[in-house]
Order: C-alpha cells, then structure tokens, then sequence
C-alpha cells in the first residue's frame, strides 16, 4: 500500500535525520569550542539547521549538550557499571564502555576534547582539569565506579584510585586515533592488565 503525505510536508524520517545532525554537530562544536561555549546559533550552522529546530528537538543548548553526555560522555560508565560487580567483571565492564565510545559521535566529539585539551592527566588527579560542562558528569561517573570497586576486597590502592586507573585507560583508548579492531583489542589488554592489578599482579603504566 502507498502512504501519502500532504505537499510540503517534511517526511516522517525527516525528524530522526534532524535529531541525529544536531546531536552530531552538537559533539563537533563542543568539541573544538568546549562543552562550556559552543553556542546554539553555532550547532545549527554546522548542522545546516535553524536555531529553531535545536530547540524544538532539545529544548535549550543545555539540553543538547545533555543528549551529547548521554550518547558518549560519562553517564556511560554509569550505565556500564551495572555489569560490574568483582574484578572478573572488568572485561565485560571494558567492552560496554568501549562499545559505546567507539561510535562515530563520540570519537568524533571527546576524542578531538581531549586531543585539543590535553585533558588527561599523568596521575591520578580525579577530573579535576575537565572544563565546567564535563567535570561534574566525569565526577559523577567516578563516584559510581569508585563506590562498586570500593566492594571488592584486598584492593592494591584506595578504591578511588583504582576507579580512576580503569577509567584513564579508556579515555587514553577514546583520545587515540584507533580503528574499531585495535581499539577492541587495547581495551581488552587493558581491562586484563588492572584485573591482574586488582587480584596481586603489577600495576599497569
């Protein structure tokens, strides 16, 4: 059966598309201005869009950038920690977090962040040299990670600095300009290099 729609009328995928190339251009412009200052009338241009059309689907600038974290920031690890309940799970705990970081929006979004910031530090500092729009989500997905490491017993450091190894090595893999094969593949390294951490073996570099 044919479907019809009144002249003029947008198609129904029309919406998705719009939704989809905000969300894009949303992560590019935070991207390269920061989570802080990428303005509306900035992420509209990029996504050959109205203003309008942003806050039709997201409702204020503060909602985009609320729909880019969810995709790709930290709430991530949040969602992933559910998975997460002994160093055996840590694998598995990995590949989630890998899964949905390796995603076009994402590597295209905090992968180039992080490039342009030089936001990870060396040592274990928490979020502390994140700008505004990111520190309060990456600490928050800290506080969960740290609080189901903190269960596992004979931890070889404080639980929040153990956290902070397992995340640092999958922001370090998010910075990288890794294909999806290599990433899974250092992500898996990686997730096995803190499991022998966690249960008695060298702490990885």
């Amino acid at each position: 059966m044919t479907s019809f729609r009144a002249p003029g009328r947008p198609p129904r995928s029309a919406g998705l598309d719009a939704h989809s190339a905000l969300l894009r251009a949303g992560g590019l412009v935070f991207a390269l201005g920061g989570a802080s200052r990428g303005s509306v009338r900035a992420v509209a241009a990029v996504a050959g869009l109205s203003p309008a059309a942003l806050y039709a689907r997201f409702g204020s600038r503060a909602g985009l950038l609320d729909a880019v974290l969810a995709e790709c920031g930290p709430g991530v690890v949040i969602g992933a920690c559910d998975r997460l309940h002994g160093p055996g799970d840590l694998p598995a705990f990995v590949a989630a977090v890998w899964e949905a970081w390796a995603r076009p929006l994402p590597r295209a979004a905090f992968a180039l962040y992080l490039h342009r910031t030089g936001a990870l530090p060396d040592r274990v500092r928490g979020c502390a040299d994140l700008e505004p729009g990111l520190r309060g989500p990456s600490e928050a997905a800290l506080r969960v990670l740290t609080r189901r490491v903190a269960r596992w017993p004979g931890l070889p450091a404080p639980p929040a600095e153990v956290a902070w190894v397992i995340m640092e090595g999958l922001l370090r893999l998010r910075a990288a300009p890794l294909s999806a094969v290599e990433g899974t593949l250092q992500s898996q390294t990686h997730a096995r290099a803190v499991q022998a951490w966690v249960t008695g073996g060298e702490r990885p570099c």
